[in-house]
C-alpha cells in the first residue's frame, strides 16, 4: 500500500508534531502543574448550563470530527496542510502556557448512574481529570476543523454546514457535560485564532 495515496508526504511532518505537541500538552502540563493551585473560572452563566448526560454523544463524536476534519486539511494541499497544522500547534502550545502557569478545575455534578449516558459520563470523568480546561482542546480541535472550511476549495458546501453545525454542538456538549465552562469556548476560538493568523501571516506568508 502507497501510503502517500493516503497521506501526501509534506503532511507528514505536520501531523507527526501534532501529536507530540498533543500529548505534550495534555500528558505533561499535568505533571507539572501537580500540586499548583487550581483556578475555577466558572460563572453564574455556567451555573444555568443544565447538566444532559446523553450530550457525551455527542462529545465523543467530536474524535470522529476531529478525523475527518484533519484529514481532509493533510490532503488538501501543501499550503493549507502547514498554515492550518501551524496554527493548531501554536494553538496548543499557548495551551500548554496556560496548563502550566494558571491551571484551572472546575466542579463535576453527582451522577446517579440512572442510564447508558450516565454510565459513559461516569468513565468519562473517571478517565480525564477535571483539569488542562482552559482554553479547551476539546473545542479548540472542532474549531480548527471548521475554519479549515474557510481554506478548503475542492468540498461541497454541504461539507461546511456539518462541520458548522457539529462544532457548534461540540460547544454546547462541553458545558452540558460539565467538562468545561463557557470560558473555556471562548479561550479555544481566541487562541485557535490567534494560532492560524500567526502560522499565516509571519510562518507561512509566502505560502500566501
Amino acid at each position: 500500500m502507497d501510503i502517500e495515496k493516503i497521506l501526501p508526504k509534506y503532511s507528514w511532518i505536520p501531523i507527526a508534531l501534532f501529536f507530540v505537541v498533543n500529548c505534550t500538552t495534555y500528558y505533561g502540563t499535568r505533571l507539572l502543574a501537580e500540586g499548583h493551585n487550581h483556578h475555577n473560572i466558572s460563572t453564574g452563566i455556567d451555573g444555568r448550563i443544565p447538566f444532559l448526560s446523553w450530550m457525551i454523544v455527542i462529545y465523543l463524536l467530536a474524535f470522529l470530527q476531529w478525523t475527518v476534519g484533519f484529514y481532509v486539511i493533510a490532503r488538501e494541499n501543501k499550503r493549507v496542510c502547514y498554515i492550518l497544522f501551524t496554527g493548531e500547534i501554536i494553538a496548543k502550545l499557548i495551551c500548554f502556557i496556560f496548563y502550566v502557569f494558571f491551571p484551572t478545575t472546575m466542579y463535576r455534578p453527582v451522577i446517579e448512574n440512572n442510564n447508558f449516558f450516565d454510565f459513559i459520563t461516569l468513565l468519562i470523568y473517571r478517565i480525564d481529570s477535571p483539569d488542562n480546561l482552559f482554553p479547551s482542546i476539546h473545542c479548540l480541535e472542532s474549531y480548527i476543523c471548521l475554519r479549515s472550511t474557510f481554506y478548503i476549495k475542492k468540498m461541497p458546501k454541504i461539507y461546511k454546514a456539518l462541520m458548522i453545525i457539529m462544532t457548534l454542538l461540540v460547544f454546547a456538549s462541553t458545558v452540558t457535560v460539565k467538562q468545561h465552562v463557557v470560558a473555556d469556548i471562548c479561550g479555544a476560538i481566541i487562541v485557535g485564532e490567534f494560532g492560524i493568523f500567526v502560522s499565516k501571516k509571519f510562518i507561512w506568508k509566502k505560502l500566501g
